[in-house]
């Protein structure tokens, strides 16, 4: 069973109310500080740290304090959650679609930490990831493939290598992807590119079928 693409935590009802506090600030320093990275998040640094101080200030009120203040203190908990909810939701569509175009799971995952946001916990066994078995590819943009694959039951995501042909396999590229539609970006104009796909075959190049070599336009 392959790995699950990273995702950002922002299951955040289980917190206790101090936790969810720093759990707030980090996000704030953390977005604040990968602006380029998130540069458009739905709650910007400065709205989150506002309701951060609005719950902090019914937090303290409430300890000892009257019933009208727990329940503000509840409601400004409760605004607070939904926009780390709202913001992790954004960290996730960012990453993955980095993920779509070719970034490892290692870099993404790097990618969620700076945002401040806890990664989510591994679901799945973390295992080698199938290489895939392409389907059918074109490359209809310079410097650009589409690939689709066969799916295969109970991988989450899969591996695409390739190479130069002639060229040792363990030298070569090898991107991983969370779904069978694939799109590769930035590859060099003009030369022929071998992609391999797992298959039983005779060569000797560990279990591992060519496809074709594909012209990259």
């Amino acid at each position: 069973m392959g790995q699950r693409k990273p995702r950002a935590n922002w299951q955040t009802t289980q917190l206790k109310n101090a936790n969810l506090s720093d759990q707030a600030l980090a996000v704030v320093n953390g977005l604040t500080a990968a602006i380029a990275l998130f540069a458009n998040p739905p709650i910007i640094p400065a709205a989150l740290q506002s309701q951060l101080n609005n719950y902090n200030t019914a937090l303290a009120l409430s300890i000892g304090g009257s019933k009208q203040q727990r329940k503000e203190m509840a409601t400004q908990r409760e605004l607070l959650r939904s926009y780390l909810v709202t913001n992790g939701q954004y960290v996730n569509q960012i990453v993955w679609s980095n993920i779509l175009i070719g970034q490892s799971y290692v870099d993404a995952s790097a990618d969620i930490v700076s945002s401040g946001y806890i990664l989510g916990k591994q679901p799945s066994p973390v295992g080698a990831l199938p290489v895939l078995t392409i389907k059918k590819w074109g490359s209809p943009l310079i410097g650009q493939l589409h690939v689709q694959a066969i799916k295969q039951v109970g991988a989450r995501a899969y591996i695409l290598k390739y190479g130069l042909p002639g060229t040792d396999i363990s030298t070569w590229t090898s991107i991983t992807f969370p779904s069978t539609r694939m799109r590769v970006n930035g590859l060099q104009s003009g030369l022929a590119i071998q992609w391999i796909a797992a298959g039983v075959c005779s060569s000797p190049e560990r279990n591992f079928c060519s496809i074709k070599d594909q012209v990259i336009i």
